[in-house]
């Protein structure tokens, strides 16, 4: 492998190699944007399916991926690193993704720094975009999402030639 791991916490806040089955195709650090071969992204989600799906997009796009299954666990990751970027799942075991959200924006408070983070949710009701919003996230797409979207708010949130970060909204259309 050339460079990328993928670290899983279990819920006794461990961390443990991603096995090599479950990995996606090698990572050509070569061809991608500097910035994306040091860019790490928290991603906080529970269910199975959905992690493997954006571990390995995320992979093949070249960013290094530490997994959470729920909101306890992401904030002890982030405890324990520092993440580029968190892709935070609303509705999670324990404590939910905005609540996270908001916890880490009054670390980041104390701090002065500021991870972005984009919510992850499959209700598009409304008044959603404007919770999430209220918790500090910077972006919101909603599930089942649209690739480019994803990487399109992941780029703008994590571009170094962007000055301002300006909240996106991403949602697709049944």
């Amino acid at each position: 492998m050339h460079g990328l791991h993928v670290l899983v916490v279990d819920d006794n806040h461990t961390q443990q190699p991603l096995r090599q089955e479950e990995r996606s195709v090698p990572s050509h650090q070569h061809t991608l944007p500097e910035h994306r071969q040091h860019s790490r992204i928290l991603l906080a989600e529970d269910n199975p399916a959905n992690q493997k799906i954006l571990i390995r997009l995320l992979e093949k796009h070249g960013y290094a991926v530490a997994l959470v299954n729920n909101g306890r666990q992401a904030l002890a990751a982030l405890e324990q690193e520092q993440c580029d970027l968190a892709l935070m799942d609303v509705q999670m075991p324990e404590i939910d993704g905005l609540t996270v959200a908001i916890m880490i924006r009054q670390r980041e408070q104390q701090t002065g720094t500021h991870m972005p983070i984009i919510a992850l949710t499959a209700h598009t009701m409304d008044g959603n975009w404007e919770r999430c919003i209220e918790a500090g996230t910077d972006s919101y797409i909603s599930k089942p999402f649209r690739i480019a979207e994803l990487f399109a708010a992941i780029e703008q949130l994590i571009s170094p030639q962007l000055t301002e970060l300006e909240p996106l909204i991403f949602s697709v259309m049944k």
